[in-house]
């Protein structure tokens, strides 16, 4: 995975601001072929999710459920989009997770083969403290 994410950052347009606390800055890897995504421990925690079985592999769909119902339907259209001709996702929603709602910021880059998308590493980074009024 390490490989992976190292990759999806040197593809990234512009460099995430990591600035803020390490602990919130998660990494990815989700092997569209099989729909298992594979993310590293804070990735996991973010989820609510079991980092042992995150490290192991898991259903995209686990990681969709807890998005925010209000958006999921944003989530999945930018996803799709990126799916279709491969490139670079950017985007922001909210996780509800650990009785929490927690605001994310992904980025990452879509591969693909043969006009088949095949793997889409990349990083988020919890910007929760930024979308609070304060």
């Amino acid at each position: 995975m390490k490989v992976a994410a190292a990759e999806a950052y040197e593809c990234l347009d512009a460099p995430i601001d990591t600035s803020f606390q390490v602990k919130s800055f998660g990494m990815w890897d989700w092997d569209v072929s099989s729909n298992l995504a594979y993310v590293d421990p804070t990735t996991a925690g973010l989820f609510g999710i079991d980092p042992q079985l995150g490290a192991q592999g898991l259903d995209l769909g686990e990681f969709i459920g807890n998005i925010h119902p209000d958006d999921v339907a944003g989530f999945c259209a930018a996803l799709r989009a990126v799916t279709l001709h491969g490139g670079n996702f950017e985007t922001r929603y909210r996780v509800v997770a650990n009785d929490d709602v927690r605001w994310v910021y992904a980025k990452g880059a879509c591969f693909m083969s043969k006009g088949t998308p095949t793997r889409f590493p990349g990083t988020l980074v919890d910007v929760s403290d930024m979308m609070l009024p304060g």
